[in-house]
């Protein structure tokens, strides 16, 4: 390995007092799974850099409820008590070494009615404490949480999310929108899509334009 490489292995994955060698060793072992030549080959393949097994199976692996999955999808529903399990959920993860994704569609909009009285703070000012866990909560210890926010394209908070990359909020979300074949072919005919949440709608928008304001999103 070079010398690049070798740093980022004692950085990234070196448990305490292990070497690199300790590291490959320790990997191929747990994954090979009593099979020798899998083993060897892992090993092998590792030292070569033509091939190396996600983050959390490189620090993880071979450690008590060492964690080896990468990526995690957690559902979330319109209520506090869901939202709040969510946030729990995501935070083991990361404790854990794994990244997160959440679809945040199901949950309302700002300023909707509530059952208990009073509206709602809406989906963007929930997510905001989904970007604070990950910014306390360290992956796997060594590193930041890794978690991508999803809102679908007929949200009716979906330019304010897109906004909100352009406003430096969010700022340890990986944001994308959700989009349908539907979506792209109102893009390139000049449709509008409706904005609902449930049954209730909340106005329309074009197509072009919600595309326009993510490649723009992008861009900067």
């Amino acid at each position: 390995m070079n010398e690049n490489a070798v740093h980022l292995m004692k950085t990234r994955y070196c448990l305490a007092g292990e070497s690199v060698e300790g590291v490959l060793e320790r990997v191929s072992k747990t994954l090979a799974m009593n099979d020798q030549e899998l083993r060897g080959w892992l090993k092998e393949s590792m030292k070569e850099q033509v091939f190396f097994p996600n983050s959390p199976a490189m620090r993880n692996a071979g450690t008590p409820k060492g964690m080896l999955h990468a990526c995690f999808i957690l559902p979330i529903e319109d209520s506090v008590k869901s939202i709040f399990s969510t946030v729990t959920d995501m935070a083991v993860i990361f404790q854990r070494g794994g990244g997160v994704g959440v679809n945040f569609s199901k949950l309302r909009p700002k300023d909707s009615p509530l059952a208990t009285g009073g509206s709602s703070s809406g989906t963007l000012s929930f997510m905001g404490i989904f970007n604070e866990v990950t910014e306390v909560i360290k992956q796997g210890g060594f590193r930041r949480g890794a978690l991508m926010g999803i809102l679908n394209h007929n949200h009716p908070e979906v330019t304010d999310f897109i906004r909100s990359k352009l406003m430096g909020k969010l700022t340890n979300f990986n944001l994308s929108v959700m989009v349908t074949n539907d979506f792209m072919e109102k893009v390139e005919n000049g449709g509008k899509i409706n904005l609902v949440h449930g049954v209730k709608k909340y106005g329309s928008v074009k197509a072009k334009d919600i595309l326009d304001m993510v490649a723009f999103a992008s861009w900067c």
